[in-house]
C-alpha cells in the first residue's frame, strides 16, 4: 500500500534531475543564443540582412526568454524592413508590446514604418501613437511626431483612410486630417479650422510650420495622389525605407525645406521609395515619369543610380545625388564625395604660400580620392607632395604611419649606423623630417582625435594640418584645435545667412538636423539646382548653396568651400 508514494516520491526526483540536467544544457545554449543574437544585431545595424539571418537560423530552438524573443522579433522585422516587405515586418512583430514594455518603443516604430511602407496610414499613426506611452525624454517625443509627420508626407492619403477617420481617436484622426489638408492644397481658413476642432493637438507645430512657411497656398505631392499639371513639378527618388532611410529622411527634410523658402507660387514635389534595391529605383524612376515629373531628383545609392543609367533612357533633366562613371548626358551628378573638400584644401594651402605637403590618408576609396584630388590641383598650383602614406582603415593607431611619413624611423636607423660605425654610444632623439609646411589628413572622426597628441608625442611641429569635414560627427573640440577645417557653409559658418537658416532648421526638422545635417544640406541644395535649372535651361551661373558654391562643370555639380582655422572647441 505505501508503494505509491515511494513511486512518487522516485518520480518527483527523476522529474528534478530531468529539469536539472537540461538546465546546464539550457545555458550553454543560452549563452550561445545571446552571442548569436548580438552578432545579429550587429549585422542588421550594418544593413547587412544575408548575415543576420545567418545568425537568426543558428540561435538553439528553445534557447530565448522573453527579453530574447523580443530581440528576435525586432531583428526579423528590421530584415524585412531592408527587404521593402512590409508584411514580413508585421508577420515578426508581436500583435502587443505591452509584455516587452523595454522594447515597445522599437516594435511600434517598425510596426508604424511597415504600415507606411504598405500604403496604410491610418495604422501606421495609430501604431505610432501607441509608442509614445512608453516614451519619457521629449526630445523622443518630438522625434516620433516627426515619425508620424514624415511618414504621412511620403504616403498618399486615399479614400479608404479618409472614410475611416470619424471611427479613429482624435489623435489619429487630427494627424490624418492635417496630412490630408498638407495634400489637397493649404489654405488659411483650412488651417485655422483645423486648430480650431483639434486643440493641443501635437501636431500643431506642423500645422504652424506649413501656415508661416508655405503661405498656406500649395502643398507638397505624394506618388500616387493626382498629377502634375502638364510639364510641371518635381518628382524626389530617395530611401525612405531599408537601411538608408535615416539618410532619405535628411535629404527629403532637407529639400521640403528650401522648397517652403521659395516664393509662391511652388510646384508640387512627390516622393518615390527607392529603397536599398536597385530594382526598386528603377520602378520609381519609370513611375516619376509615368506620372509627369518634368525634374527628377535622385536616387542616392551609387548601385541605384548606375542601374537607372543603364535601363532606363530619358532626355529629362536629372539629379542623381551621387556620382558614377558613364551617367547619361541629361544626369547633372550631384555628391558629398570628398573631391570638393579637398581642392578646398589644396586651393587654402597655396594661397597661405605653402608649398610642400605630406599626405595621411586611409587606404580605401574615400582615402585615394581625397588623397589624389589634393595632389592633383596642389602640384598644378607649383606645390610639391614630398611623401604620401595610407594606413589600413582597420587601425586606429597613427603611431607608426606618422613615423614612416616624418622618416622618423630612418632617423633612428642612422643612428644607429653611426653608433655602431663609431662604437660610441650617444644620447639621441629622433628627428621628424623637416622637408613640408602642410600636411593633408583627410581622417575620419575616430582617427582625428588622435592625430594631434601624436604629433605632440612625436615632436612635430611647425606644419600646417588640413582636414576635411569627416574629422568630426558635429561636435568641434580640442582634438581639432589649430587645424585648417575645410567643410560646407552649412556646418562650419558660425554667423551669417547659413548660421541663421541652420538654426530655423534645427528648430523645425530636429530630426534630420540632428542625425544627417549634411545630407539635409544636400537635399536642401538639390532643390535650388533644380529651381535655378528650370529658370535657365543652361545653368551658366554660379549659385550660393549651403553645401558650398555650386556651379554645374561638364555634367557635375562642382562645389567651392573655405577652409577656416579652429581654434578652442565649439559645437557645430
Amino acid at each position: 500500500m505505501k508503494i505509491f508514494p515511494i513511486i512518487a516520491l522516485t518520480l518527483s526526483v527523476i522529474s528534478t534531475a530531468l529539469l536539472a540536467a537540461p538546465h546546464g544544457m539550457d545555458r550553454t545554449a543560452q549563452a550561445q543564443a545571446a552571442r548569436l543574437l548580438e552578432g545579429a544585431e550587429i549585422a542588421i545595424a550594418n544593413g547587412n540582412d544575408r548575415r543576420a539571418e545567418q545568425y537568426l537560423s543558428n540561435i538553439p530552438q528553445g534557447s530565448l526568454d522573453a527579453d530574447g524573443l523580443a530581440r528576435l522579433q525586432i531583428i526579423r522585422a528590421r530584415i524585412g524592413l531592408v527587404r521593402n516587405n512590409p508584411s514580413t515586418v508585421l508577420r515578426a512583430l508581436p500583435s502587443s508590446s505591452k509584455h516587452v514594455p523595454e522594447y515597445a518603443p522599437n516594435i511600434e516604430l517598425l510596426r508604424g514604418q511597415a504600415y507606411f511602407l504598405r500604403g496604410e496610414p491610418v495604422y501606421a499613426v495609430r501604431s505610432l501613437i501607441n509608442r509614445e506611452q512608453y516614451l519619457r525624454d521629449p526630445r523622443q517625443i518630438a522625434e516620433n511626431h516627426d515619425q508620424i509627420w514624415n511618414g504621412l508626407i511620403a504616403t498618399p492619403i486615399g479614400i479608404e483612410a479618409v472614410t475611416k477617420l470619424g471611427s479613429e481617436g482624435p489623435l489619429t484622426r487630427g494627424w490624418l486630417e492635417l496630412a490630408v489638408i498638407l495634400q489637397d492644397g493649404p489654405t488659411q481658413a483650412a488651417i485655422a479650422d483645423w486648430s480650431r476642432r483639434h486643440p493641443g493637438h501635437p501636431g500643431a507645430a506642423k500645422a504652424l510650420l506649413i501656415q508661416t512657411q508655405s503661405g498656406a497656398t500649395t502643398a507638397v505631392g505624394t506618388a500616387a495622389h493626382g498629377e502634375y499639371p502638364a510639364g510641371r513639378g518635381y518628382a524626389v527618388l530617395i530611401p525612405t525605407s531599408g537601411y538608408l532611410a535615416t539618410a532619405g529622411e535628411a535629404i527629403r527634410e532637407g529639400f521640403v525645406s528650401a522648397w517652403f523658402d521659395q516664393r509662391a507660387p511652388r510646384l508640387p514635389i512627390r516622393f518615390y521609395d527607392t529603397g536599398s534595391n536597385p530594382e526598386l529605383a528603377v520602378q520609381a524612376f519609370r513611375q516619376a515619369l509615368r506620372d509627369g515629373a518634368d525634374f527628377i531628383i535622385g536616387p542616392l545609392a551609387q548601385q541605384n543610380i548606375a542601374a537607372i543609367s543603364r535601363t532606363v533612357g530619358t532626355m529629362l533633366p536629372w539629379i542623381p545625388l551621387n556620382q558614377i562613371d558613364d551617367a547619361p548626358q541629361s544626369a547633372v551628378q550631384f555628391g558629398l564625395g570628398p573631391e570638393d573638400e579637398a581642392y578646398a584644401a589644396a586651393r587654402d594651402a597655396i594661397a597661405q604660400g605653402y608649398r610642400s605637403a605630406l599626405i595621411l590618408a586611409p587606404a580605401n576609396d574615400w582615402g585615394n580620392r581625397a588623397a589624389d584630388s589634393f595632389t592633383q590641383l596642389f602640384t598644378s598650383e607649383g606645390g610639391r607632395v614630398r611623401s604620401s602614406e595610407r594606413y589600413p582603415t582597420a587601425q586606429t593607431e597613427l603611431t607608426r604611419p606618422l613615423m614612416q611619413l616624418f622618416s622618423i624611423r630612418s632617423s633612428e636607423q642612422r643612428h644607429r649606423e653611426l653608433v655602431q660605425i663609431l662604437g660610441v654610444r650617444s644620447e639621441f632623439e629622433p628627428q621628424p623630417r623637416n622637408d613640408a609646411d602642410v600636411l593633408f589628413a583627410p581622417l575620419r572622426a575616430r582617427e582625428a582625435h588622435t592625430l594631434l597628441p601624436k604629433l605632440d608625442f612625436l615632436k612635430i611641429s611647425n606644419i600646417t594640418t588640413y582636414m576635411l569635414s569627416a574629422a568630426h560627427n558635429g561636435v568641434m573640440g580640442s582634438h581639432l584645435s589649430g587645424v585648417r577645417l575645410c567643410d560646407m557653409p552649412w556646418v562650419i559658418h558660425r554667423t551669417g545667412h547659413w548660421a541663421e537658416l541652420r538654426r530655423r532648421a534645427a528648430n523645425d526638422f530636429p530630426e534630420a538636423m540632428l542625425a544627417q545635417p549634411r545630407l539635409f544640406a544636400l537635399g536642401a541644395d538639390a532643390f535650388r539646382i533644380s529651381s535655378a535649372m528650370r529658370s535657365s535651361r543652361q545653368f551658366n551661373r554660379e549659385i550660393d548653396g549651403a553645401s558650398g558654391r555650386l556651379r554645374i562643370v561638364g555634367g557635375k555639380v562642382e562645389r567651392e568651400l573655405r577652409c577656416l582655422s579652429m581654434q578652442g572647441g565649439s559645437d557645430l
